[in-house]
């Protein structure tokens, strides 16, 4: 790019050996001088525009006042060489003032529209420079646009060329509105601006190219460390099952014995719910840190999802595969303490072998996730190995899942109802609500299936409430008829979790101008013992009374019967149904309801079926009494008959 017209580069050629020598080297030494004090002005704070057009202005000042002091040889040298009529022009001190008083007031009258030029092309490196932080920045947030982003800073870089081009054409027009000597020392003039403006692309060059640089080695970290990311769990530094999936791939490849060990941790959200996220996070971490300190080290270790674990381990020997399998097992069930509390964390273990049960890695961490499946629903305390058959059992319960949802939405659910009678006179004092599904798969019409399936999936939410309505419906209008019956209504702990679930009871109470104090809600004991919910203290201050069902199946902790007393106790009918020929078993439901009757807990015995049950139970102390020996489970018009048969002859005996 050419700053100076053809012709003065013509005439400079021809000029003598002393102007060469000494004028170009003065002037080259100026510029340069002048170069470096605007790099150095530039570098000094190169995000302040304002600062960097005060600066080109002083380097021009600066230069204008070197030029002043050149030698007489320089003075008339640029006077003749800008001369048209090629003649060797020599002034005297008094012309040479002349004519610098001359520029200076052609300098002060075109020089604003100059700076404006050149400001507006200093504007332009700023939007540059903006340019290209934001290019950077771009990258940061979405690493897959590098090469397009690079291609865009090149872009940039390219740009101070063009707009140089376009200020020397402005320098160009301002020139050549003045006289024709004057005219050659503007354009001289202006020509440092232009020169100033090289000196400042220069920089930003260098600039550009130094934070290019930076911006590459930064960029390439912040590409290992999302590479990094995207290949390991947040929470625990392991891999995720994706990556698993893909270091698998190359062992599969090779045809080598490997077993999937599929870890779910059953119970570990109920810390959440009762600690907060932070312990169950807590757990998490030191379950993955105990099975990364076991494993060896040919294993992979990967979290799954949520609270799962995968190891794939190089073995063809089973026997020392299981004997792994149960170490490993033992030792992430060990207690967890975490700020002074201990924590039991259930664990089930499926294992799948390749290249037995699967031909791929996918295919083999689904079999293991089966086998995981299994054991966690049969409560298996030891190492369960996938079969074939575990896919079918799959397979009959996505079919049941998909049935338990239709009959929940096309409301076919049947509510029967068992009667609860006094011991003392076998009058019916409540009832207790069991339900029924009327489709057409009786397999999972009956609660110990179509339960768990829907705790599992979530249906427990409407299936509940449906049958929480149409009960106490039922209960409003056996009221009216006066028969002042009490209502037991089976809660599961995913009911407790719904925030609204109390004041969705409390409403329907309202609703039905029932008394809350005729509502038992009866929780398994391990629910009633975890004490986690809140909603479980609403219960109790809304009056509705709390049941403790199938006591002694589970923690049997005496300290929480103490601190949270419930109204009533039910004795778990394996208990009732063992007494009669177990000495032990006597003497524990002995235990029960002398425990149950210090703290003034009403104490229920379920399923009772003989006389002889009945008779024991009655003496050792139970209040109330429910089993087949009484009544079966039977629709509201059955118990219609059974209330108006015992209120009619007055005579609860006979029931």
């Amino acid at each position: 790019m050419r700053f100076f017209p053809l012709k003065f580069q013509r005439l400079a050629a021809k000029r003598t050996l002393l102007v060469n020598v000494v004028a170009g080297p003065i002037l080259l030494l100026t510029l340069a001088l002048a170069g470096l004090a605007v790099e150095m002005s530039f570098l000094s704070d190169q995000h302040s525009l304002l600062k960097r057009q005060q600066t080109l202005a002083d380097a021009a000042a600066r230069l204008n006042i070197a030029l002043k002091k050149q030698s007489q040889y320089w003075q008339d040298y640029l006077l003749d060489v800008n001369s048209d009529k090629n003649l060797w022009l020599r002034f005297r001190q008094q012309e040479r003032d002349t004519l610098a008083q001359a520029n200076n007031l052609l300098v002060q009258v075109d020089r604003n529209q100059l700076q404006k030029d050149v400001r507006s092309i200093i504007y332009a490196l700023e939007i540059l420079r903006i340019s290209y932080q934001e290019s950077r920045s771009e990258h940061l947030k979405s690493p897959s646009n590098f090469i397009a982003i690079n291609q865009q800073i090149r872009r940039i870089d390219e740009t101070p060329s063009a707009l140089i081009e376009d200020l020397y054409q402005k320098i160009q027009f301002h020139a050549s509105s003045t006289s024709e000597t004057l005219r050659q020392r503007a354009l001289l003039m202006s020509g440092v601006f232009a020169l100033l403006l090289v000196i400042a692309t220069l920089i930003y060059s260098r600039w550009s190219c130094r934070h290019t640089q930076s911006f590459l080695n930064h960029q390439a970290q912040h590409q290992q460390r999302v590479e990094w990311v995207l290949k390991h769990d947040y929470l625990t530094d392991l891999l995720t099952r994706s990556e698993l999936i893909v270091e698998t791939e190359n062992k599969v490849e090779q045809r080598q014995s490997l077993y999937a060990f599929h870890f779910s941790l059953s119970n570990i959200k109920d810390a959440a719910h009762s600690q907060g996220h932070s312990v169950h996070d807590q757990l998490i971490r030191i379950a993955a840190r105990r099975l990364t300190n076991e494993k060896r080290a040919q294993d992979i270790l990967a979290r799954s999802i949520g609270e799962e674990f995968i190891l794939i381990v190089e073995d063809d020997d089973e026997l020392a595969m299981r004997s792994y399998a149960k170490k490993l097992l033992n030792n992430i069930e060990e207690d967890f303490s975490i700020a002074g509390f201990r924590y039991q964390i259930a664990c089930s273990l499926g294992i799948s072998h390749f290249p037995t049960h699967a031909d791929s890695p996918s295919e083999l961490l689904r079999c293991a996730d089966i086998a995981a499946v299994q054991a966690r629903s049969l409560k298996l305390q030891s190492p369960s190995l996938y079969s074939p058959a575990m896919s079918q059992r799959i397979t009959q319960k996505t079919e049941w899942v998909e049935q338990l949802r239709t009959a929940v939405a096309n409301n076919d659910i049947d509510i029967v109802f068992q009667p609860q009678v006094r011991m003392s006179d076998r009058c019916i004092t409540g009832i207790e609500v069991l339900t029924r599904l009327t489709t057409n798969t009786p397999a999972i019409n009956f609660p110990d299936v179509f339960i768990p399936l829907a705790e599992e999936t979530g249906l427990i939410h409407p299936l509940g409430r449906t049958v929480c309505r149409r009960a106490l419906a039922e209960l409003k209008r056996w009221h009216q008829s006066g028969y002042d019956i009490s209502m037991a209504i089976n809660v599961s702990p995913r009911q407790l979790e719904s925030d609204d679930f109390v004041e969705f009871l409390t409403q329907l109470c309202h609703d039905h101008q029932l008394p809350t104090h005729k509502i038992d809600i009866e929780l398994t004991e391990s629910n009633y013992i975890d004490h986690r919910h809140r909603q479980f203290d609403q219960l109790r201050k809304a009056g509705f009374r709390i049941s403790i069902d199938d006591f002694g199946t589970g923690y049997s902790n005496l300290g929480y019967l103490s601190r949270f007393v419930p109204q009533q106790l039910k004795i778990d009918k394996s208990f009732i149904n063992s007494m009669t020929h177990s000495d032990r078993r006597y003497a524990l439901v002995e235990s029960i309801i002398g425990l149950a009757k210090n703290q003034a807990i009403e104490v229920v015995a379920e399923g009772i079926e003989t006389e002889i049950q009945a008779h024991l139970l009655k003496r050792l102390g139970v209040d109330i009494g429910q089993g087949y020996l009484f009544s079966r489970p039977v629709s509201a018009t059955t118990l219609d008959t059974l209330l108006t048969q015992q209120a009619n002859t007055q005579q609860c005996q006979s029931v």
